[in-house]
Parts: structure tokens; sequence; C-alpha cells
């Protein structure tokens, strides 16, 4: 832990928080998700962590999070040792890069105003790409939604002087806020699938899941039903994520879960 120093807090997650942090080793900008001891002592939310731990392991792609380390930490303020695990820092320049932050800024800047079609089919390919890496080494991702896809950019910042006192890196990193949209850099963006929490590795290309997992709204009929499903599920929702990317929004919704799965089963876009 002491290789790290703390920047600025970027989110919290379904199991504790996460920090944008420097490698005082390299320089490099990173971020650290620190699992709180109080979820270690659950056993469901301590196998999500070391099963999104094995599959970061498992995968190296240009379209992925890169994984990097993961240890056990003593925390004296929770009373209890919490799981660090550090991976590559998406810097998109849309508070920690996810594709939710990129059109809630769309929306608010530029209302009525969609994104470019190039730039759709330049971050819909990628997400394939890395879609189709998953699903060639039987990983189903089961969570394919906007806040998992990261935007990065091609030409890194220079490292960060892991020398710097805080205020001056945090004078260095982009505020965690909306920015306005900026095309050239939307041109220029690329993307990252992250957050394998809840994947799940198939012994096959034939094998099922039976678990009902996920976020609602890119949920496949299927898994609403109850039913066994695999990677068509993530293929449906990847349909999803392309028609919110389109249009800002997404293709089912509803005031309440039995509202949007009627209109998942009805087809009621």
């Amino acid at each position: 832990m002491e290789r790290y120093r703390t920047v600025q807090h970027v989110g919290r997650g379904s199991f504790g928080h996460a920090y944008l942090m420097v490698d005082q080793v390299t320089g490099e900008e990173v971020i650290m998700k620190i699992i709180d001891p109080k979820y270690l002592q659950e056993d469901k939310m301590k196998n999500d962590a070391m099963n999104e731990v094995r599959i970061l392991q498992s995968v190296r792609h240009e379209f992925i999070i890169a994984f990097r380390e993961f240890f056990i930490h003593p925390s004296a303020s929770q009373g209890g040792n919490c799981m660090c695990i550090v991976t590559d820092y998406a810097n998109g320049n849309y508070a920690i890069g996810d594709l939710h932050k990129r059109l809630d800024a769309q929306r608010h800047f530029l209302p009525g105003a969609l994104l470019e079609e190039p730039v759709v089919l330049r971050w819909f390919a990628q997400i394939c790409t890395a879609l189709r890496y998953l699903h060639s080494r039987h990983i189903l991702h089961r969570d394919l939604k906007t806040q998992n896809v990261f935007l990065t950019m091609p030409l890194q910042t220079p490292p960060v002087d892991p020398r710097a006192p805080p205020r001056l890196l945090q004078q260095q990193c982009p505020p965690f806020n909306l920015f306005p949209p900026n095309p050239e850099v939307d041109r220029r963006a690329r993307v990252k699938l992250g957050d394998f929490g809840i994947s799940k590795v198939l012994n096959n290309a034939r094998d099922v899941a039976n678990t009902m997992i996920g976020t609602p709204l890119y949920m496949s009929p299927e898994v609403v039903n109850h039913k066994p499903y695999s990677f068509k599920s993530d293929i449906w929702a990847l349909g999803c994520l392309l028609f919110e990317l389109l249009t800002l929004r997404p293709p089912f919704n509803g005031h309440s879960h039995t509202e949007v799965v009627r209109n998942i089963l009805s087809g009621q876009v």
C-alpha cells in the first residue's frame, strides 16, 4: 500500500470505494478498488471479489481494462483486512471515463444533439472486439452497460512526478465531474471494457448460466424469465448499449422493475 499515493476518491461500487492513485515507483496513475472488510466477511461478496481478480488476471486485450495487482491490506479504521485491486486508469476526461457520464454530458451540455455516428461506430466496434475476445475464452460478462465501458486516450499524458505534493497532483488530474463534450476527444478516444465482478466462466461454448444477475435495463428476456442463458444474453445487452449510444436513452425503461421487465418481454421500446 505504501507504493501508492491517494489523489482522489472517484466513486463507490458494489463492494467498497475506488480511488485514483499514483504509483510512486513508476509515476503512473492507476485506479485502486478497495473492498471493505465487512464485505469480505460475506461469502458471496468475497467470492465475487475473487472472481473479478481471477478473470482480470486471465485476460489481456487492448479494449479491456488492464489488471496490475491485488493484495490484502490491514485497515485499522475499519477493523479488519481490506482487499485492494489495482487496474489501469482510463483517463477519458469525462469523470472517470465511463460512457454513462459521457452520455450525461451530451444530454446536459448539448440537449437534443446526438453523438457523431462515426464515433459511435468506432466505439461500438471496439466493444464488440472486447466482447468477442471474452466469449472466445468462455467468459460471460453479465453486466455490460455504459457504466462499465470506459474511455481512454491512445496518447497518455506523461507520468505524474511521484515526488510532487498532493496539491500539485490534484491539479494534474481532470476533475471528477462532467466535462463539456469535445468532438476531437471523442474521435481520438478508445474504449476499455471493465468491471468483471459478476462475470462467469462457462465450461464450454454450449454451457449456460442460471442466476438472475445484472442490470435490469440490459437484461435479456431469458434472464428476466429465470431461464438458462449464455453468451446470447451478452449480445442482447450489447444491442441495448448500441441503442443507448445512438439515442442517448436505454431501449427499455419504466418507473419500476416490474414495468421494465414487462417492456423487455413485450418488446416495448
